[in-house]
């Protein structure tokens, strides 16, 4: 992860399903289009941090589809991946992605959702 701290807002660690799919990517248009599988480390109302076998382009445009359990149900949100850090040997790969605001619902439900995580985290 970069050295120096830029989040706004405060993380829950949470492993989730994600998928990420590549809307625009100027530095690697052959991905534009290809979905990324990946987990999750952590999640804000703003961002999240995903684990991936592989690389997400930095400054890509992505469709993001989270999955999660309590309660069952996916968000799709709409994100930009603001850093890369990839492994040598080829291995996983971490990505910081910051939301954009697609849906004003879907981000304050999200927002909810995290909320909600941060608390019960905080209470264990």
């Amino acid at each position: 992860m970069p050295a120096r701290e830029n989040r706004k807002h405060k993380r829950v660690i949470a492993e989730r399903t994600a998928i990420l799919k590549i809307v625009d990517a100027k530095s690697a248009p052959d991905l534009e289009g290809s979905s990324v599988f990946c987990a999750t480390e952590d999640l804000s109302a703003r961002g999240m941090r995903v684990t991936s076998d592989r690389v997400i382009p930095n400054g890509a445009l992505v469709d993001i589809w989270i999955a999660v359990q309590d309660p069952p149900r996916a968000y799709s949100l709409l994100g930009t991946v603001r850093w890369v850090e990839e492994t040598d040997p080829p291995g996983p790969h971490q990505a910081g992605v910051e939301f954009e605001e697609r849906s004003k619902k879907e981000m304050l439900e999200w927002s909810d959702y995290c909320a909600k995580h941060m608390a019960a985290q905080n209470d264990t």
